[in-house]
């Protein structure tokens, strides 16, 4: 059961356990109008392709399905070199938010190797061709991770370093990946609807598990998706997962730059790891029956509706890492609230024009407005379970404690993450708890879940800035368990904090 006070003054229920958790809470405030939508602008100069520096608020002029918008703020973000710092829990605690990035910090890059819609031959060629450039990187002081997606989930194999080093090194042992044999160049007649799907499931939930890890990035997150991809008409027969995971990717302001690892796969003697000539097309429009570019076509607009760049007909593979990289350099960032007054759900169309000349844009295509108050969509607890990434959209601290009565998780959310609704001169949540007791095999041994409402008071929420929200979740008895895992979301926003802890000590009936 859930430990908050009802009344406001008794909000932060364990004050005193805060004292010295500073380090582990971000100085951002929190937010407590969810009607504000942002837009993330990459500005480059046509000619050069340099990124384009000084542009205010004044330069910008916004369209919300063809109708002008007034801008709130316009935020530049453009990093500063230097090494990243870890987080430093304080002893006992353990913390979601594993390196401190700030504002003008690096960017952050995710490397996500798809080796369930990918040959073997286009995967193993493709890190080897990220892993030469990382080995002879420039980019110092940039934050990078290594995902892998197979049939079994999603894999890291290395976790935030900025050690490009490191993560060639990563790259070079473990880089080669176990395929599930999906031909990139379509599905065989006799594939049922479930393997069809599963194409696109495990793709798309990967790209969403790692923008939940990226939510503690304060900047734009990008992820390069090395691929052969799957079809378009794929994505057009299964719209609601598709739609549902462009939704929640532009919600976390993640950028995708899809890779084609298959390259040039149509000009034999040619391998995704070796520089193709300046010449070399596909024999048509449609390479192979019209299969590949469908492919390409996916590639396309995941690309176009997250706001990077697709990257294919080419055996420059690393160019993807480089794109990302480079457009990390300067990014805006343009507030605004929404004129329409139609809050139902559908997709409206973002049209960003600037009065600099010689300036081009990109951003992705639009956002969903959806009413404040949207239910969330319930996942089933066996995928959050199984999942290997935490979640930082809530930054949280949580540690165990042993009770004559059982065993407590104290948790301290980041204040930052919040957002609270003014009502009746109050500041109102509402948030959910989820909890899991995971067993050493990592299966679910049982989970329990509770919604609560908190109101603060102006006094409260000064403390709440300062100390972040903290609360209490009794852990069920009498179950065999290794590890526990919390997961918070925050009803209003929908952002998400989760963080998994190893049980004090072997728990048994």
């Amino acid at each position: 059961m859930c430990a908050v006070a009802a009344h406001p003054y008794r909000s932060l229920i364990f004050g005193s356990i805060l004292i010295g958790l500073g380090g582990l809470l971000s100085s951002q405030d929190f937010r407590t109008d969810v009607r504000v939508v942002e837009v993330t602008i990459i500005a480059r100069d046509k000619g050069s392709q340099k990124p384009v520096t000084g542009l205010t608020k004044d330069d910008f002029t916004l369209l919300d399905a063809g109708q002008k918008q007034t801008l709130t703020a316009v935020e530049t973000f453009s990093w500063r070199t230097g090494a990243v710092p870890e987080v430093q829990p304080v002893s006992g605690w353990l913390t979601n938010r594993k390196v401190g990035v700030a504002a003008d910090g690096p960017p952050v890059i995710a490397v996500m190797v798809d080796g369930y819609n990918s040959r073997f031959e286009d995967t193993h060629d493709a890190m080897k061709a990220v892993r030469k450039v990382l080995e002879n990187s420039a980019w110092k002081g940039a934050i990078f991770g290594l995902f892998l997606v197979d049939q079994r989930g999603i894999h890291v194999l290395q976790d935030w370093t900025d050690s490009a080093e490191a993560l060639a090194a990563q790259a070079r042992t473990r880089g080669v990946f176990t395929a599930s044999g999906a031909d990139p160049q379509g599905l065989a007649p006799e594939a049922g609807e479930v393997e069809e799907r599963l194409r696109l499931l495990q793709a798309l939930g990967g790209m969403e598990a790692i923008g939940g890890h990226m939510q503690s990035v304060p900047r734009r997150r990008s992820i390069v998706w090395l691929t052969s991809g799957f079809p378009m008409n794929l994505a057009l027969k299964y719209s609601s997962d598709w739609e549902r995971a462009i939704e929640r990717l532009s919600a976390m302001d993640v950028a995708v730059y899809p890779v084609d690892a298959a390259g040039l796969r149509l000009l034999p003697g040619f391998s995704a790891s070796v520089g193709a000539s300046q010449g070399a097309r596909w024999p048509g429009p449609g390479g192979r029956g019209g299969r590949t570019r469908d492919n390409i076509d996916m590639m396309l607009e995941m690309a176009a509706r997250t706001g990077g760049v697709a990257f294919y007909n080419s055996n420059n593979l690393a160019q993807g890492l480089k794109q990302a990289f480079d457009d990390d350099q300067v990014v805006y960032r343009l507030y605004f609230q929404p004129n329409h007054g139609k809050w139902d759900g559908h997709y409206r169309r973002i049209e960003v024009k600037t009065q600099r000349k010689g300036v081009e844009l990109r951003y992705r295509a639009g956002y969903r407005a959806f009413p404040v108050n949207k239910e969330l969509e319930q996942r089933p607890v066996e995928v959050l379970a199984a999942a290997p990434l935490d979640s930082t959209g809530i930054g949280l601290s949580m540690r165990l404690q042993s009770r004559p009565d059982g065993v407590v998780a104290q948790l301290v959310a980041d204040a930052a993450g919040l957002e609270l609704e003014p009502r009746n001169g109050l500041s109102v949540g509402r948030f959910e708890v989820l909890g899991l007791l995971l067993r050493s095999d990592g299966s679910l041994a049982k989970d329990w879940k509770q919604r609560f409402t908190v109101e603060f008071t102006p006094e409260a929420l000064a403390q709440l800035k300062t100390n972040g929200f903290a609360f209490e979740q009794a852990v069920p008895a009498g179950v065999e368990y290794a590890r526990v895992r919390i997961l918070l979301t925050d009803l209003r926003s929908g952002k998400t904090g989760s963080l998994t802890v190893p049980a004090l000590e072997p728990v048994k009936n």
